[in-house]
Order: structure tokens, then sequence, then C-alpha cells
């Protein structure tokens, strides 16, 4: 039977509520966090598949393994496979849920970028993923409010992905060695009552 420990449910919880936040706020802080915490947690799991206790290191492996995979098809430029992934459609909706009210949102795909000095002349035209607005007299920039943007919301979606894809992982691990020591158990069971 499967049960979850005190520290487990604790664990997820606190995934669970940083999670939240790191989605709601989406600024380049919480990004950089969120990657290099999962990098870190994967790596953990790593080393622990690799030196840990010979009991631990299956669940471990499976962590790990499924965590990189995940990591890799969807942050590596030449496998780059994200948009293939039903988690991204995931990450797109629940970004469409959460700021469908918020007007500071950016467009999900970039807008054309014009900029005009005061007297009319164009001064840069490109592609560019948001609108800024400069005061002219102190050439400061105009902070209305965060900007939430989906590039920054996308990463953290799946850096927050990538545990939860690598839980499934050490699920899995768990599953199949139980699986294959009750294998085992009945083999050595059945050959030494039969001979």
């Amino acid at each position: 039977m499967f049960r979850f420990s005190m520290a487990a449910l604790l664990a997820l919880v606190s995934f669970a509520a940083v999670g939240c936040a790191a989605l709601i706020k989406s600024n380049e802080l919480w990004r950089q966090t969120t990657i290099t915490l999962t990098i870190g947690v994967l790596l953990t799991a790593t080393l622990a598949a690799i030196i840990g206790r010979a009991d631990r290191r299956g669940v471990a492996t499976g962590f790990a393994l499924y965590g990189w995979a995940y990591i890799l098809l969807s942050f590596v430029s030449p496998l780059g496979l994200r948009d293939d992934l039903l988690t991204n459609k995931s990450v797109a909706w629940l970004y469409q849920m959460a700021h469908e009210n918020d007007s500071a949102v950016q467009a999900s795909s970039p807008q054309p970028a014009i900029v005009y000095s005061l007297d009319g002349r164009l001064v840069v035209q490109g592609s560019g993923d948001a609108v800024r607005l400069w005061d002219a007299a102190s050439r400061q920039q105009i902070v209305a409010g965060s900007v939430v943007s989906y590039e920054n919301f996308g990463d953290i979606g799946h850096s927050l992905w990538a545990i939860i894809v690598a839980c499934l992982g050490a699920i899995a691990a768990r599953f199949f060695s139980s699986s294959e020591r009750q294998g085992l158990d009945q083999v050595s069971t059945g050959s030494a009552t039969s001979g």
C-alpha cells in the first residue's frame, strides 16, 4: 500500500505554495529562482541515484531520469519540443486563466515595436515584447506596474512541470522495484518449496 509521510505532505504543500506564488508574480527573479531550484533538485536526485543508499537508488533514479528528460524536451534548443508537449497547453491555459483580467499582461506572441521621437521621426522599429514609456525630461522609464510576460510564466510553469514529472518517475520506479521484489520473492518461495 502506498502512503505519504508527513514530510512528503509538507514538501507537497510547500511546492504548491511556492509554485502558485511564482506563477502569479511571473517576474524574472521568480523565473530564475524556479529554474535554479529545479536544476538543483534534479542534480541532488542524480547524486542520490549514483551514490545514495541502495534501497533508495531506484526512486532517485526514476526521479532524476524523468525530470531530466522533461527538462531536455522542454528547454534544450536542439530538441525544443515544448510546443508539442501537452503540458505546454496546460501552462498556456493556466496563463490565460490567471491573467485574463490583468491589464498589464503582454500578448503571448511578440508585437511589433515602433518608437517615434517627439518631433515625429522614426527612432526604432523591430520586434519587441513590451511597450515601455519614458519620461522625456528625466529620460527615465515609467513603470506603471509589474508586467507579466508569457516567457517568464512559461519557463516557471515548465520548471514546475519538470518536478511533477520527476515525482511521477519516482512513483513509477517505486512501483516497478516493488513489483520486481514481489516477483523475486515468489520465485525464491516457489523454488524453496518445490525443491
